[in-house]
C-alpha cells in the first residue's frame, strides 16, 4: 500500500526579478524567466502587478524599439478569456513582434536567410512528409534561416514549409497532401538530424479540422543564458498561439506557450 503525496505550486506565487515575454500581435503573456528558469504565464501575471514596464521589442529582423507595457490582466469575457494579456499604447502596432523586459541583449546573433530553392532542405522536408504518410508531397519552403542557436560555433537551420490548399474557401478544411511545419536541422554527434518542431500534416483530405499555418516568428535569447530560443507562431481559422522552443545539448523542448481559438 502506497501513499501518494502531491506538492502543487500555488498559482499566486510571486517571483522577482521576473523577466516577462509577450506576443506583440495579441498582447498574450507567454510567461517569462527567473534566474534563467522558465515561469508560466499565470505565475508571471501575479509577479508583474507592481507597475508598467519598458519592453524591448524585437521582430524577425532584430531590435525594433521600446514600448511601455501595463501590468497584465486576465479578462474573462470573449473567446480568449482566461489568457493573461499585456496592454500597450492604443494604436501601437506590434504585429509580428516579441516584447521582452530583460537586462541582457536578446538578439546577440542574427540569422542568415537562405534560398528556399535549396535542394538539400527541400529533400529534408520531403523525407519528413513521406514519413508522415504523404508519399509525393508538393514541397513549398517559405523560409530557411541559418543561425548558431547555442553559441557554440555550430550553425543550425530552421525550415518553414507551408502547403495549405484547403484554406481560403470559407471552411477550415484540408486537402490531401496539405501541410504546414517548422523544422530544425542540426548536427548531433556528427550526424545531421531534422526534427519537426510544430506541424499539421494531412495525408488525406479532412473537413472542419481547422488547420494551423505555422511561421517562424523570432530567434531570441529569452532567459539570459546566451542561447537563442525558437519562437513559432501558429494561425488558424479563428485563433492564434505562440510557442517558444529551447535547444539544449541537441535536445528540443517546449519552454513557453500561450494562445487561444474562438
Amino acid at each position: 500500500e502506497f501513499t501518494l503525496i502531491l506538492t502543487i505550486e500555488p498559482l499566486d506565487s510571486i517571483v522577482q526579478p521576473l523577466w516577462p515575454v509577450v506576443d506583440g500581435s495579441t498582447g498574450f503573456l507567454l510567461g517569462g524567466s527567473h534566474n534563467g528558469e522558465w515561469v508560466d504565464p499565470f505565475v508571471a501575471l501575479k509577479s508583474l502587478q507592481d507597475g508598467a514596464r519598458p519592453y524591448q521589442v524585437y521582430t524577425g529582423n532584430g531590435f525594433w524599439g521600446t514600448a511601455t507595457g501595463q501590468p497584465p490582466t486576465m479578462p474573462w469575457a470573449g473567446p480568449c478569456g482566461g489568457t493573461p494579456v499585456v496592454a500597450f499604447a492604443p494604436g501601437l502596432d506590434l504585429t509580428g513582434a516579441i516584447a521582452i523586459v530583460a537586462p541582457w541583449e536578446a538578439a546577440p546573433r542574427q540569422p542568415e536567410a537562405l534560398s528556399p530553392d535549396n535542394a538539400e532542405y527541400q529533400n529534408a522536408v520531403g523525407e519528413l512528409l513521406a514519413a508522415q504518410g504523404i508519399a509525393e508531397p508538393v514541397i513549398e519552403l517559405t523560409a530557411v534561416q541559418r543561425i548558431d542557436l547555442e553559441g557554440d560555433g555550430v550553425d543550425e537551420v530552421l525550415i518553414v514549409a507551408n502547403h495549405l490548399t484547403g484554406l481560403g474557401n470559407g471552411l477550415p478544411a484540408a486537402n490531401a497532401g496539405d501541410y504546414s511545419l517548422v523544422a530544425l536541422r542540426q548536427v548531433v554527434n556528427g550526424v545531421v538530424q531534422t526534427t519537426l518542431l510544430a506541424s499539421n500534416i494531412y495525408p488525406e483530405a479532412a473537413e472542419l479540422v481547422d488547420p494551423v499555418q505555422y511561421n517562424l516568428l523570432a530567434l531570441l535569447d529569452l532567459n539570459g543564458n546566451g542561447q537563442l530560443e525558437i519562437v513559432v507562431e501558429g494561425w488558424q481559422y479563428e485563433g492564434r498561439f505562440v510557442m517558444v522552443f529551447e535547444l539544449l545539448n541537441g535536445a528540443v523542448s517546449l519552454a513557453l506557450t500561450a494562445g487561444c481559438s474562438q
